[in-house]
């Protein structure tokens, strides 16, 4: 069996799985490549979203750490943020803001995830390369938020695995190629989609 295969037949399994949950219940998800998944409070459409967020890393060989996602009703859970990652207690949480943002769960999570990657798999040497090849000061400070290492990486990452749903990274002065070098810089690999809005 082909490797395109058992990720088709692992991404079959896992979507029969996510319909057959109710709302609101806790799904563990194994995936081949990365350590457990676990969706906590989600409803039926946000285990979706989950899923694919994960399978998008899957296709993309970039394996995900533990990780415990939980899906808030409200805004509190993610110190005002839309989603956020915690990689000391390895837990990632959603919130709901409405529609006041534009930005899609999907697009969130798949950001979110990003960060659990590169706490991860990218060692402080990684992290400087990144930043320096960005022009960036550091990996992580008090300011700006787009002038971060830590939140380009992972608008780069989410872009080059999340096609039409993530066209628009938050990554100022920065075209197609110069988003596939980045991603390339960081992963070692080009990156699956390349799409731009």
């Amino acid at each position: 069996m082909s490797n395109a295969t058992r990720l088709a037949t692992a991404i079959a399994i896992v979507s029969l799985a996510l319909s057959a949950q109710p709302a609101a219940a806790n799904l563990e998800l194994e995936n081949p490549l990365s350590q457990k998944v676990t969706v906590v409070n989600a409803t039926t459409q946000q285990q979706a979203i989950a899923d694919w967020a994960i399978n998008r890393y899957e296709a993309a060989a970039l394996p995900l750490p533990a990780v415990t996602i939980t899906f808030h009703t409200d805004s509190d859970g993610c110190l005002g943020y839309l989603g956020f990652y915690d990689s000391k207690a390895q837990t990632l949480d959603m919130c709901n803001w409405g529609q006041h943002y534009k930005i899609t769960p999907a697009s969130t999570l798949l950001h979110e995830l990003a960060h659990a990657w590169s706490f991860e798999y990218m060692t402080p040497a990684d992290r400087d390369e990144f930043t320096a090849h960005r022009g960036l000061d550091d990996w992580h400070h008090e300011g700006i938020w787009w002038h971060m290492g830590q939140e380009q990486a992972a608008e780069i990452i989410a872009w080059g695995i999340g096609g039409t749903e993530f066209a628009s990274p938050y990554v100022y002065e920065a075209d197609c190629s110069e988003l596939a070098e980045a991603y390339t810089v960081m992963t070692g690999t080009e990156p699956p989609h390349q799409s731009c809005g």
